[in-house]
């Protein structure tokens, strides 16, 4: 398939440390709207554009760009991003638009057990997008129910309200335990306790999730949003139980 020479242009544009920042907006937004509409990228397309994400302000301004470079099967772009997730240094906009990157499906069937565990344990304060991550992979070529629960547990143990909420996530993704949800329930935090109590009431075991809710219920609740969560859960499981 032959490549079309505006989008030539377009990784040149972002290659250019001198090229006007319009211009290289214009050029990294064309490469995005190629990768969306199955086009052939240039050779070293992919890579530009991640570069230019990480280091041209466009994690934060073209949210949707991540996304895009995501369904582009790449290995440099997974190993770049790979080795970009293991600096210390990196602003929040870019750990979430890298993570949002590998979570693509050009990306996320390739990342084995190990790198997965390593990138949950050196960034569990971005839990939710570790989970997604997780749930990703998991999605694409399936974990090993052992690793998950191992992953599920450690968010579940950490001190960052951020890594037990994705704690839930990855719980939904695990056999279910009673124990675990239980804990979550009752997690000092009222989001977490307010996600686990949502996923209960979606894709908990109905006989199973009612009696883990409603013993909830019968403790005080001091956030009542929280408690209005729990009373809408036992009303959606009622009716799965009754139908």
């Amino acid at each position: 398939m032959t490549v079309d020479p505006l989008l030539v242009r377009a990784v040149g544009l972002l290659s250019s440390d001198g090229a006007d920042p319009c211009l290289r907006d214009c050029g990294a937004a064309a490469l995005g709207h190629a990768a969306d509409s199955g086009m052939v990228l240039p050779p070293g397309g992919a890579v530009a554009l991640l570069v230019w994400i990480t280091t041209g302000g466009g994690a934060g301004r073209f949210w949707m760009l991540p996304e895009s470079l995501g369904r582009i099967s790449d290995p440099s772009v997974t190993a770049m991003a790979l080795d970009l997730l293991r600096r210390d240094d990196l602003s929040g906009e870019v750990r979430a638009a890298l993570f949002m990157v590998l979570s693509g499906d050009g990306h996320a069937p390739g990342l084995d057990d190990l790198t997965v565990a390593e990138l949950v344990r050196t960034h569990e304060a971005a839990g939710e997008q570790v989970a997604r991550l997780v749930a990703a992979v998991h999605e694409s070529r399936g974990i090993d129910q052992e690793k998950l629960v191992e992953i599920r547990d450690g968010l579940r143990t950490s001190t960052i309200v951020d890594a037990r909420l994705g704690a839930v996530t990855v719980g939904g993704l695990t056999e279910f335990s009673p124990e675990f949800w239980k804990q979550v329930v009752h997690d000092p935090s009222a989001r977490v306790r307010s996600e686990a109590v949502r996923a209960l009431g979606k894709e908990g075991p109905p006989p199973e999730s009612v009696r883990i809710i409603s013993e909830r219920l019968h403790l005080p609740e001091p956030v009542l949003p929280v408690k209005a969560e729990m009373l809408s859960a036992l009303g959606r499981l009622l009716r799965r139980l009754g139908s």
